[in-house]
């Protein structure tokens, strides 16, 4: 379906799946699947789920002019959810309330609550999804409804690191137990040391070429590369060539380790 007619894609596959470790999926092995609520989607790929390991399920889809949800995605007991528009327009409702947005806007929707959505361009709409359930924090509220866009976020520094700014999607509330972040290294930048940690990550890359360490060994990664890091996996990126290297990432967050 996204075979772009290099051959190299076919003598040069660069998929790679670790269970528990990590994972990288280019653009080229992503599947079509059929989810509810989304029936009208002109794609649709699961890039991430706990069949990996992972504590949350990841989806890049995609919807024709005038196409959406068909009804709330995501409204399970105790489930989160966070959409990201990579490309289009876009008019999100939850908790009763609507926001037109669209590149770079995103909505989170509290526990229970989920989302529904509409395509209101004249061009296709693609979406970056995350679904997760929610682990409660005693003493603290649920989080709240989000709606932005990226675009209005300020980039901060990162402490340590080479060359290396972030946006903060979400507020740093100790409520909430993942943040969205959009990571963005100047070429020639990368991370200062070699990470290790047991808090997860899915990685989107939305521009540039890195060299990104995984496990015990570097890959090349590009844009629209799905990456899965599992707890403890090795990490570290690099900055190639002369353009910016940025993805959006998932963090775990604001919790202790469950015994």
């Amino acid at each position: 379906m996204y075979f772009s007619g290099d051959p190299r894609e076919v003598l040069e596959p660069r998929c790679v799946v670790r269970p528990n470790e990590y994972t990288i999926i280019p653009k080229s092995c992503h599947c079509p699947n059929e989810i509810p609520c989304m029936e009208d989607a002109s794609a649709s790929s699961i890039l991430c789920s706990p069949h990996l390991g992972a504590n949350f399920a990841f989806y890049r889809v995609e919807f024709a002019p005038g196409k959406g949800t068909s009804r709330a995605w995501g409204k399970e007991d105790g489930i989160e959810t966070f959409a990201y528009v990579l490309e289009g327009s876009i008019r999100f409702t939850c908790c009763g309330e609507s926001y037109e947005t669209s590149d770079g806007g995103y909505c989170y929707a509290p526990p229970s609550k989920g989302m529904e959505w509409v395509n209101t361009g004249s061009d296709t709409l693609v979406l970056l999804l995350y679904r997760q359930r929610y682990r409660p924090l005693e003493g603290y509220p649920e989080p709240g409804l989000v709606f932005g866009n990226a675009k209005d976020v300020e980039y901060t520094p990162v402490p340590v690191m080479d060359k290396l700014q972030r946006k903060m999607l979400l507020p740093t509330e100790y409520c909430r137990d993942f943040q969205m972040i959009i990571m963005t290294f100047e070429p020639g930048g990368s991370h200062t040391f070699f990470e290790t940690h047991v808090q997860q990550h899915g990685q989107y890359n939305l521009e540039g070429v890195g060299a990104y360490y995984l496990g015990d060994k570097w890959y090349m990664t590009k844009k629209d590369d799905f990456i899965w890091m599992g707890p403890w996996a090795p990490q570290r990126a690099y900055c190639m060539g002369n353009e910016k290297y940025s993805y959006f990432l998932t963090k775990d967050c604001n919790r202790d380790v469950e015994l």
